[in-house]
């Protein structure tokens, strides 16, 4: 079994020692964020995921 989650962090602090640190954001713009969040999601729902 493999757990997959789309995870929607908008990196609002360049401080953070896990979002900023470790890269886990696609951006500090909630909009983009959530623009890439549809994407991801829409992605694996077509392919059955």
């Amino acid at each position: 079994m493999v757990a997959a989650i789309a995870v929607a962090n908008v990196n609002l602090n360049p401080d953070n020692q896990i979002i900023a640190k470790y890269n886990r954001s696609f951006s500090a713009d909630p909009a983009t964020v959530a623009r890439y969040d549809v994407a991801f999601i829409k992605t694996h729902h077509a392919a059955a995921f």
